[in-house]
């Protein structure tokens, strides 16, 4: 399995059964990781997850995503979505070409899980 029908596999997992408000914030990833960034939209999907559960969902998946097999973006320590944010991204030593790496992955899963939530909304 190449990475893009990893990335569509782990997409349609991550959306399926899953309610309005995870497919409207789904659709709106892509564009919130462009206009925010990685660490600006993950702290903004943080500080949501404790009262919206479509915010934590859609922040784990995409964590889930990042820590698949294969795709080895984020350090060993990180094992949720808070830690990876504290721990692995902000801290001084870590690389901007992980960084931009990361990021890339994140945009290129989010268009994946956006086109996944506008299939299974129309369903």
């Amino acid at each position: 399995m190449n990475l893009e029908q990893i990335r569509a596999q782990n997409a349609f997992e991550a959306a399926s059964g899953k309610d309005a408000d995870f497919l409207n914030l789904a659709r709106s990833l892509p564009q919130m990781l462009q206009t925010n960034g990685l660490l600006g939209t993950w702290a903004f999907l943080l500080a949501k997850a404790g009262k919206e559960r479509s915010h934590a969902d859609v922040v784990n998946a995409l964590a889930k995503h990042l820590r698949s097999e294969g795709i080895e973006l984020i350090g060993e320590r990180a094992v949720e979505p808070k830690s990876v944010l504290l721990t692995e991204w902000t801290k001084p030593e870590a690389s901007s070409d992980l960084l931009q790496d990361v990021a890339a992955e994140a945009l290129a899963y989010a268009g994946w899980l956006k086109r996944a939530a506008e299939a299974l909304s129309e369903q």
